[in-house]
C-alpha cells in the first residue's frame, strides 16, 4: 500500500516561503514619508546656509530706518570735501563718449551722494541696479547722485561694459582716474557711500549699508529731501 505524503506547505513545490524579515506595508510607507521628511529639512538647511554665505550682511534685516542709519558713521567733524578733478562722460553715440573734468564744486547748494564703486567689484554689480532703479526719485528731491568708479584700471572701456552688462541706463558715468579722489576720500572698501552736504562738507560714509532694503532706501529718501542725516 502506498503511502502518499500530504502537500504541506514545507513540501509543495509551488509554495514560497514567507521572509520573516521582509518588511510590511506599512513599513515600508513609515521609512518613505521618515525619508522624505528627511530631505526636506536637509534641502531647507542648505538653502539657509546659502542665505547666510551669499548675503553681505546676512546677520542685519533693518526693522527701520534707524536700523539703516546704524550703518552710517559720522564724522566726529564734517570734513570739507576735496578739490580733486575728476571726469564725466557724456554718450555721444552707441560708442563714443564726450570727457568732461568736474570737480564737487559743480554740485554745490545739493546734498551729494558719492557711491564709490569698480567693474571687478562683485557686490557692485549688486548695487549699482539699486541705485539705477532710484535715481530718478532721488534727483527729483534734489540730490546729486554721483557713481564714481575708482581703482580700476579697466578705464573707460571697462566702466562701459559694466554699464551694459548691468544695464545701466540712467546713472551717470564718473570715473576717478589715478585714484586720487577715492584717496582723499579714503576709501575703504567697495562700494562705499560718502554723504556730502549742500555745503560741500562730508558728514558720514557708509560701513555695510545694505541699500537692497527698504529702510536703506528710506534713508537715502530723508537725505534727498534733508540734506541731513537722521539723528
Amino acid at each position: 500500500m502506498d503511502t502518499q505524503t500530504p502537500n504541506t506547505p514545507q513540501n509543495d513545490p509551488n509554495h514560497t516561503p514567507e521572509d520573516a524579515s521582509q518588511p510590511d506595508k506599512k513599513t515600508i510607507l513609515k521609512a518613505l514619508v521618515t525619508g522624505g521628511v528627511f530631505i526636506i529639512i536637509i534641502g531647507v538647511i542648505a538653502t539657509m546656509v546659502h542665505n547666510y554665505l551669499s548675503s553681505d550682511d546676512p546677520s542685519r534685516v533693518y526693522r527701520n530706518i534707524l536700523d539703516a542709519r546704524a550703518r552710517v558713521i559720522d564724522y566726529a567733524k564734517p570734513r570739507t570735501v576735496t578739490d580733486k578733478p575728476f571726469s564725466l562722460y557724456i554718450p555721444q553715440d552707441s560708442r563714443t563718449n564726450k570727457r568732461y573734468e568736474v570737480d564737487f564744486s559743480a554740485f554745490r547748494g545739493k546734498p551729494v551722494l558719492v557711491n564709490f564703486w569698480a567693474s571687478w567689484c562683485q557686490p557692485c554689480y549688486k548695487e549699482m541696479p539699486i541705485l539705477e532703479e532710484l535715481y530718478d526719485e532721488l534727483t527729483d528731491m534734489g540730490l546729486q547722485v554721483v557713481p564714481l568708479m575708482t581703482s580700476d584700471k579697466s578705464g573707460i572701456n571697462g566702466a562701459r561694459y559694466f554699464f551694459k552688462g548691468a544695464n545701466l541706463k540712467k546713472l551717470p558715468l564718473f570715473l576717478d582716474y589715478g585714484t586720487t579722489v577715492g584717496r582723499e576720500f579714503q576709501v575703504r572698501s567697495l562700494p562705499q557711500l560718502f554723504f556730502i552736504s549742500a555745503e560741500g562738507k562730508v558728514l558720514a560714509f557708509s560701513d555695510g549699508l545694505d541699500i537692497s532694503q527698504k529702510p536703506a532706501q528710506d534713508l537715502l529718501r530723508y537725505f534727498a529731501q534733508t540734506g541731513q542725516l537722521p539723528n
